[in-house]
């Protein structure tokens, strides 16, 4: 059994790890910052990272994050349509998504207030959202919406990253989306944000994978892997996103 040095609770390696949901900090905290995961774990993930090919203890070394997109409209068409599809599958339906709307760009989240045409539609495709019979762009349209209507009226990226300050603001968001529309969940919701510009972890199957590597004898959940790569990450002194980012690519190009 480890005893939590940061909270002092118990973990034990049979079951799950005594880690604090990112939604109930006490206290409103910067973006890529925590206190509430135990040291011991975190030595163990830095070392692995430093320790995998293609990694390693310097940053200027890993493969770098692309920044994301410039348009909101853009950042949940990615989000939304990545889950179990190849991505550059996804990054051409992006690109297109561009194209078509370039002549509407500045309006971002707005283009989607009144639904899409049959040809804007097409361009998206007609795969469902995981689990579910909704349509990927029709889970496009509802993510949308829902942020055009929130109180602070979100219809950029800008608007986004000014609105969320804090893991308040993220998870307030990240909650609104993955309560309201179907398929919509925690890796899906922290994507569309670090694909906005505002720091996070995806964790999808592949850095869950990876994860389970490093700690065969632990079950974490979804928003445990996210604190922990996030804690890592400021023992590199760099983001979640560009920590999340370099062990996917890495990942993806040793399998």
């Amino acid at each position: 059994m480890l005893e939590s040095l940061s909270t002092g609770r118990t973990i034990t390696k049979s079951g799950k790890p005594c880690l604090q949901n990112l939604g109930n900090f006490s206290t409103p905290m910067r973006m890529g910052t925590t206190s509430h995961i135990d040291s011991e774990l975190v030595d163990i993930l830095y070392g692995a990272v430093c320790s995998t090919k293609s990694l390693g203890p310097t940053v200027e070394k890993w493969p770098k994050w692309g920044g994301g997109w410039p348009r909101a409209d853009m950042a949940i068409v990615d989000a939304v349509l990545s889950p179990r599809q190849r991505y550059c599958v996804v990054k051409r339906k992006v690109l297109n998504w561009k194209s078509a709307t370039a002549l509407r760009a500045a309006e971002e989240f707005a283009i989607f207030r009144n639904g899409l045409a049959l040809e804007e539609r097409e361009i998206l495709g007609t795969r469902n959202m995981p689990g579910t019979a909704i349509q990927r762009v029709d889970g496009i349209i509802a993510c949308a919406n829902l942020l055009l209507n929130h109180q602070a009226s979100l219809r950029t990226n800008c608007d986004i990253r000014d609105y969320v300050k804090t893991e308040y603001e993220a998870m307030e968001i990240r909650n609104l989306l993955e309560s309201n529309v179907k398929g919509i969940g925690p890796a899906t919701s922290a994507y569309f944000l670090m694909l906005v510009g505002v720091p996070g972890v995806k964790a999808d199957s592949i850095l869950t994978r990876f994860i389970s590597e490093v700690f065969p004898n632990y079950r974490f959940s979804q928003r445990e892997i996210e604190e922990l790569v996030a804690t890592c990450a400021t023992r590199f002194e760099t983001t979640p996103t560009k920590l999340d980012y370099a062990i996917w690519r890495t990942t993806t190009r040793l399998r």
